[in-house]
């Protein structure tokens, strides 16, 4: 789950431009009926409508990249193409069970955040499919160690959730782990600074603009689950309204956040590492 994002890389993302490539930021897919946490309703998508998504980009007829493209190449699909990058966070198993398949119908990739701490576990994904996830072309980045607030982690125990992540998947996969996602979207420069020294090539934040070529840092725009497809096409194209609606939201919310997770972290619902 993203929020917003914390002052000093704030402050340096400043200049909101709606050109770029729309970073498109999931959690999980579900078939029939939402059953889980209702709180966790919003970013639980249904099936169907997901596919509808993907009919969108296709007839818009953009070019669907990796992440990796944004930060190593000048131009990330053909010219006179408009771009987009389909991120997934939280390694679900509906990653797996529904993403994936679907994806591969339409011919499309995306990169997928895992914490390694939860691989295995109900619900999550196992190994065996982060790595059949690989070898069909996704993407495999990091999520963090363990699905916590990396925030206010003592250095050691920072560079370890975010060190741990990487060794793990780069042995499992052989690939070469280079994007970080932070848990919650709570992230500054102490994390993006460790990040970077450890190895990372780019970190993912949620300022609400599409992202520029080259760019460290990363933004990414969440998709809901009443996220309308006239919403979902502005946000393709670049619109102003969607990007700006949610920067305002995140804007009025940044405050009152920032005090819950330091005073009161439990009413975010959010996990703190246990030590």
């Amino acid at each position: 789950m993203a929020t917003c994002e914390l002052s000093p890389l704030a402050k340096r993302c400043s200049g909101v431009s709606f050109d770029g490539v729309p970073v498109l930021l999931y959690h999980r897919l579900h078939h029939g009926t939402y059953s889980g946490d209702p709180r966790l309703a919003k970013y639980s998508i249904y099936c169907p409508r997901f596919a509808e998504q993907l009919n969108q980009i296709r007839q818009g007829e953009y070019s669907v990249a990796l992440l990796r493209k944004l930060w190593t190449e000048r131009q990330v699909g053909p010219k006179n193409r408009r771009s987009v990058v389909i991120t997934f966070d939280d390694g679900q198993a509906s990653d797996y069970e529904i993403v994936l398949p679907t994806l591969l119908r339409y011919g499309f990739r995306a990169d997928f955040f895992i914490n390694t701490s939860r691989i295995g576990e109900p619900g999550f994904l196992n190994w065996q499919q982060i790595g059949e996830m690989h070898s069909a072309g996704m993407g495999i980045q990091s999520h963090s160690h363990d699905h916590v607030v990396l925030w206010r982690l003592a250095a050691p125990t920072l560079k370890d959730q975010l060190q741990r992540s990487k060794e793990l998947l780069e042995d499992h996969t052989s690939a070469s782990i280079e994007c970080l996602s932070v848990p919650y979207g709570f992230v500054n420069r102490r994390i993006v600074e460790m990040a970077l020294q450890i190895g990372y090539k780019a970190v993912c934040h949620s300022i609400n603009r599409p992202a520029q070529l080259g760019a460290r840092f990363i933004p990414r725009i969440a998709v809901y689950a009443d996220t309308s497809l006239d919403e979902f096409a502005g946000i393709l194209r670049g619109a102003p309204g969607p990007y700006l609606k949610r920067g305002v939201r995140a804007a009025v919310n940044y405050l009152p956040k920032r005090l819950l997770l330091r005073y009161c972290p439990s009413l975010l619902r959010v996990r703190l590492l246990e030590t």
